[in-house]
């Protein structure tokens, strides 16, 4: 997972940051790591 998303293209995703002036706390592309980890391995809890 980690190699496929360091290989798209995610200026979109840091330009939405970046052009409003912020200063993420994480990187917006961790962020999406993070997020895409948690998708996969979630569990049946009603929560997605």
């Amino acid at each position: 997972m980690h190699n496929i998303i360091e290989e798209m293209n995610l200026s979109f995703l840091t330009s939405a940051y970046f052009h409003k002036g912020r200063k993420p706390a994480v990187e917006p592309r961790t962020m999406l790591k993070v997020l895409v980890f948690a998708y996969l391995n979630r569990k049946d809890f009603g929560v997605f």
